[in-house]
């Protein structure tokens, strides 16, 4: 394995084709595993420290959107290591193949969450993060030399419904979103009155901590649900009648 100093010391070029290779995918799941092994805490900003204070009942199930990387900054790993199971949905070839690896017990599924069957030139990024369907986004990137391009591919949308999720407030649940920047978009085609998920965690870069408001706090109001805590970019939302149920 290349030391990171040797590793720094290679060029743009020479380091995102190790990290694009089959060499770099190994050296990921072997950096995940060896975090999921000396960690409690896989979070970014410290969501699961808050969320498990909802999950005091046993063991649930959690839907991932745009769940990313299986164990680094996962919000739902600490919830599989003690049990629970449920879906990895993500875009990212890369991380699509670490998770099959490292979260065996959960269903993953390459692909975009929207409402219709349809299917979408996407671009694979680095940085990740940089991932798109938009093709003018994907030039401006490209001509501003922010990423790179790793693959392009067809990909389907799936639809939540077609999933056939029997979601009830009597089991611990969680929606988890992170979306870069269209989690709105993806939240709202979520059927919250079939699907009642206990908690919901959504990236909202948006919400106003002053006037504690934001777009997608008035929508996951109207369905109610009651925000309860931030943790970095991320709104963390109860379901209000759990709440006045069992917390008061």
């Amino acid at each position: 394995m290349i030391p990171t100093m040797l590793f720094l010391q290679l060029s743009d070029k020479h380091r995102f084709i190790i990290r694009n290779s089959f060499f770099g995918l190994v050296v990921k799941i072997l950096r995940s595993y060896k975090l999921s092994k000396r960690r409690i805490v896989y979070s970014q900003f410290g969501e699961s420290e808050i969320l498990v204070q909802y999950f005091q009942d046993g063991k649930g199930f959690y839907l991932d959107i745009g769940s990313g990387d299986p164990v680094r900054g996962s919000n739902t790993y600490f919830l599989y290591k003690q049990g629970w199971t449920g879906i990895l949905i993500d875009p990212v070839s890369r991380n699509i193949r670490a998770s099959k690896i490292l979260r065996r017990k959960d269903r993953i599924i390459q692909g975009l969450v929207g409402t219709a069957n349809k299917s979408y030139l996407f671009f694979e990024m680095y940085p990740y993060e940089y991932s798109t369907t938009d093709h003018e986004v994907f030039n401006r990137l490209i001509d501003g030399r922010k990423a790179k391009l790793v693959r392009k591919m067809h990909l389907n949308t799936i639809s939540i419904s077609q999933l056939k999720l029997n979601i009830t407030l009597d089991q611990p649940s969680l929606l988890n979103i992170d979306c870069e920047g269209l989690d709105l978009e993806v939240l709202s085609t979520i059927d919250l009155g079939a699907l009642k998920f206990r908690v919901i965690c959504v990236e909202d870069f948006d919400y106003n901590p002053v006037s504690k408001s934001s777009a997608i706090n008035q929508y996951l109001n109207e369905n109610g649900y009651e925000i309860v805590d931030r943790a970095g970019p991320s709104s963390i939302y109860v379901k209000s009648s759990w709440l006045e149920e069992n917390l008061n």
